[in-house]
């Protein structure tokens, strides 16, 4: 039989189509990405999220090839909410991603109306660092130790107050962490994101915070502001004389707060796969793990990746509803 010239093209169509319905995954991994891919940010520019996921989306870009675009989007708010609902809202195939934070999976147990469940809607693609976190306080406040401020505070509890990023931020998770396991009592003083909280910590109006050392380093070197220990589990070579709460007497204070990037539940298996494979030969360049530590990040040896990274979420959001819990921290 012959073909008319005009059926062609529609029966080599077809014929494509067919064949990639039988080859989907190496169909999907030869045309993604189709169009520039967007890393949504959870936090405001500048911080320590933002400036990794800018390092990553210049990395993946020279990965794609092929004149890729790779874009960084700032969405914050609702400490995480806006940008998680936005991209959990996105088309899943792979071009808009999130950048997180332990307030990912902090936020179902703090918030009593949550419309969905971040870990069921998102999927972790892979783990990217472990901030370093320090425990601060003002200048004009006493305390020059973690024993000296224990027992300050024990003397003086209506005089405790401290400054975090928002309601259910890793920094008041944090802090309320450090009150329950010292036995004081601490009032919260929420902002509207960590930098703003800096000017009423260096004039006294909070004594203490928890924050990543990149957000407190410039108050810190000009001498407003000092830091008092580490809530990680042991030192930072580069905070060599600073102890952590573990050696002076407080195991339950080791946590430590991380990022890395998710994307919605439906991406993909094949789409995870090449982003979990890009992501982890980014997180082990030389020159990543070095920008990455100017940010006070430090990428894990072998970063998680995939299920290892979602399993560890989810032992993270129990943890965290722990202390939320304790702490009766909620929000409407």
């Amino acid at each position: 039989m012959a073909i008319h010239k005009r059926t062609r093209p529609y029966l080599a169509s077809a014929v494509g189509a067919m064949l990639c319905a039988f080859a989907a995954p190496v169909c999907a991994q030869a045309t993604y990405p189709s169009r520039p891919v967007s890393i949504v940010v959870q936090t405001p520019p500048g911080g320590p999220l933002d400036a990794a996921m800018r390092v990553v989306a210049k990395q993946l870009e020279q990965r794609f090839g092929n004149n890729a675009s790779v874009i960084v989007e700032n969405k914050p708010g609702a400490n995480g909410l806006i940008a998680t609902k936005f991209v959990a809202q996105s088309a899943p195939d792979g071009h808009t991603l999130l950048g997180v934070s332990v307030s990912h999976v902090a936020n179902p147990s703090i918030h009593r109306n949550m419309p969905f469940d971040p870990l069921q809607e998102l999927k972790g693609i892979a783990h990217l660092g472990v901030a370093r976190n320090v425990f601060v306080a003002s200048a004009v406040a006493p305390p020059r130790s973690i024993e000296e401020f224990v027992a300050w505070a024990k003397e003086n509890p209506d005089k405790v107050t401290f400054g975090s990023g928002g309601v259910g931020s890793g920094g008041h998770l944090m802090a309320e962490l450090i009150a329950q396991s010292t036995g004081i009592r601490m009032t919260h003083v929420a902002y509207k994101g960590g930098t703003a909280m800096l000017p009423d910590l260096v004039a006294g109006r909070v004594l203490f915070s928890v924050d990543t050392l990149k957000n407190m380093a410039p108050v810190v070197e000009a001498g407003s502001v000092r830091i008092l220990g580490v809530t990680n589990a042991q030192r930072w070579p580069d905070l060599a004389s600073v102890p952590t709460f573990v050696e002076s007497g407080y195991p339950q204070v080791a946590l430590n707060s991380w990022i890395g990037i998710v994307a919605p539940a439906k991406t993909p298996p094949e789409v995870m796969a090449r982003l979990e494979r890009e992501l982890a030969s980014i997180a082990s360049l030389p020159e990543v793990r070095e920008q990455f530590s100017g940010f006070g990040l430090s990428i894990l040896p072998e970063p998680l990746v995939g299920e290892q990274f979602q399993a560890f979420m989810e032992s993270e959001k129990a943890m965290w509803k722990k202390i939320a819990d304790a702490a009766d921290i909620k929000v409407d």
